[in-house]
C-alpha cells in the first residue's frame, strides 16, 4: 500500500476516534433575554428552547461528520481509485447510528441514508471533486422540529503539516416544523473547519439557520476535539444567506460543555 494510502488511513483513524470521543455536558438554561428577543422578532417561542435547538445542533453536527468524513476520503483517493479500498470509514462518522452506503466515484464521492434502526436522516450527500463541493438533500425523520435539510456548499482543501478542509454553506435550507407561520423553513448559512495532520484534529464551525423576512433566529458556534466539544447557541439578528460571519449575536449559552 502507498504512502497516500497509509495517510488516510491514519487521518480517518483519527477522525473516527474525534468524532466517536467528542462528548459533552448537559446544557446550561437558555437565557431569559430569548423570550423577549423571539418577542421582538415574532418568532415562535419554542425557538428559545433548548429542546429545538438541540435538534438543530444534533442534525448540523451529523451532516458535517459525514461532509468532512467523505470529503477527505474523495480527495485523498482520486489518484488512488480502483487500488485502494475505504470499508466503513464514513459509518464511523457517525454521531448517532446512522450507516449509509458509500459510492466511491472518479469525481467524488456519494452517500445514501436510510432513516431506519436509529438514523434520523434518509436521503443523500455527495461530495465532488471538480469543483470541490458538496451537495446535501436530506429528510429528518423522528425528531420533534427539525425536518430535513438541503444544501449546496462550496469546499476547499489547504495541504500542509497541518491541512484542512473548509465548508462555505450559502442559501441553504432547514425545514423545521414551527406552525402555519413559518412553513418555509428557515434560511441556512455557515462555514465550518476540519483540521487534521500533525497528531491533532479539530473541528470548528459557525452555522446560522435565521427566518427570511425578519433575519432573525440561532447561530450555533461549536468547536470539538479528541478532548472534548464545546457547542454555544447564539439569537441571531441580522442573518445573511452568504455571509455566515454576519450578524449579531446576543443572549450566548453553552448548549453543550
Amino acid at each position: 500500500m502507498n504512502r497516500q494510502a497509509s495517510s488516510l488511513r491514519a487521518y480517518i483513524a483519527v477522525f473516527s476516534l474525534l468524532l466517536l470521543s467528542a462528548c459533552g455536558r448537559e446544557s446550561e438554561q437558555v437565557p431569559e433575554e430569548w423570550n423577549d428577543l423571539t418577542s421582538m422578532y415574532g418568532l415562535p417561542s419554542v425557538v428559545a428552547t433548548t429542546e429545538a435547538q438541540n435538534e438543530v445542533q444534533s442534525v448540523l453536527e451529523e451532516v458535517n461528520n459525514h461532509i468532512f468524513s467523505a470529503a477527505v476520503q474523495a480527495t485523498s483517493s482520486n489518484s488512488i481509485v480502483g487500488t485502494y479500498q475505504i470499508n466503513g470509514a464514513t459509518q464511523t462518522a457517525s454521531a448517532t447510528a446512522c450507516k449509509p452506503s458509500l459510492t466511491l466515484v472518479a469525481i467524488g464521492v456519494g452517500l445514501k441514508f436510510s432513516g431506519a434502526n436509529g438514523c434520523f436522516l434518509d436521503g443523500t450527500i455527495s461530495v465532488n471533486l471538480f469543483p470541490l463541493s458538496v451537495k446535501v438533500d436530506l429528510k429528518v425523520v423522528g425528531l420533534k422540529f427539525v425536518q430535513g435539510i438541503t444544501l449546496k456548499g462550496d469546499m476547499a482543501l489547504k495541504a500542509g503539516a497541518t491541512s484542512s478542509l473548509e465548508l462555505l454553506i450559502q442559501n441553504g435550507k432547514v425545514d423545521l416544523k414551527l406552525g402555519s407561520m413559518f412553513p418555509n423553513g428557515f434560511v441556512l448559512s455557515g462555514r465550518s473547519k476540519f483540521s487534521f495532520g500533525n497528531g491533532s484534529s479539530g473541528i470548528t464551525s459557525r452555522t446560522n439557520a435565521f427566518e427570511a423576512n425578519t433575519k432573525a433566529g440561532i447561530a450555533i458556534v461549536a468547536e470539538f476535539n479528541k478532548n472534548g466539544k464545546k457547542v454555544d447557541s447564539c439569537f441571531l439578528a441580522g442573518g445573511d444567506p452568504v455571509n455566515p460571519e454576519a450578524g449579531v449575536l446576543a443572549a450566548c449559552f453553552a448548549l453543550i460543555k
